[in-house]
């Protein structure tokens, strides 16, 4: 009987709990310009509680839970069909931990960490079939880092050094077999240098010269046994003369 009057108990204060919960509609919410905290509609203590927003059609549309007048807790984003859209958690106004947008089947499309409202760790990028695509790496909010794409098997099939934002330094692409496809140096988001192209077996296939991310130079392609069957001779991204 303790433990049935004690169960009771626990019941009826969770319910109480809910039932105090403040959920409201966002067009009786409002904005302090100065402080940007979120007030209910005649009170003037900073609003604590989940706002909901729906569409025409009544169903939902987010909710949003906010603490003393700020984001704080889970936000939720959904498709008129009912379907999550995005997911977020805020602490204090601020985005903290994994972010996800999803694909209208439902699975997840984007996977983003922030801390402090910054993206911080690695962002992936998912087919509609939930295989990774890409991976970034961002350090205060910007993409520092290895960057990687994945082919349909979810092998690696091409992967680049990014810093502050841009290509810098030796990017590689693959073969479904993993064996090395090409390989060229960027320099500020731009190839140079000479681009080397390979037969799956490992072999010298292609030389391409680069300069300041434009063709320029002796262009040459080997056949698998080391020998030269085609010259080109280009010049600011444009054809000057071919040979064989």
């Amino acid at each position: 009987m303790k433990k049935i009057l004690a169960g009771l108990f626990l019941l009826g204060s969770v319910l109480v709990f809910a039932a105090g919960e403040k959920r409201v509609p966002i067009e009786k919410m409002v904005v302090d310009q100065q402080t940007s905290l979120i007030y209910l509609q005649g009170e003037e203590t900073p609003f604590t509680g989940t706002v909901e927003k729906k569409y025409t059609s009544g169903k939902l549309e987010a909710t949003l839970e906010f603490k003393d007048g700020k984001l704080n807790g889970k936000t939720f984003a959904y498709n008129e069909n009912g379907k999550i859209k995005t997911e977020e958690n805020y602490i204090n106004g601020a985005l903290e931990g994994v972010s996800k947008s999803f694909y209208a089947n439902g699975s997840v499309e984007f996977e983003t960490t922030f801390r402090n409202n910054i993206k911080e760790g690695v962002e992936k990028h998912y087919s509609p079939s939930g295989r990774v695509e890409t991976e970034i790496l961002f350090k205060n909010n910007i993409a520092n880092g290895i960057a990687k794409q994945y082919n349909a098997e979810g092998k690696l099939e091409y992967e680049t050094m990014i810093v502050n934002g841009k290509r810098e330094g030796l990017s590689k692409k693959y073969y479904p077999s993993g064996k090395l496809l090409s390989e060229v140096t960027f320099k500020n988001d731009k190839e140079e240098g000479i681009m080397k192209g390979y037969f799956e077996n490992g072999k010298l296939q292609l030389e391409i010269p680069y300069k300041n991310g434009q063709v320029d130079g002796l262009v040459k392609r080997y056949d698998e046994n080391g020998q030269v069957v085609e010259q080109v001779t280009f010049k600011d991204d444009q054809e000057v003369k071919a040979t064989k």
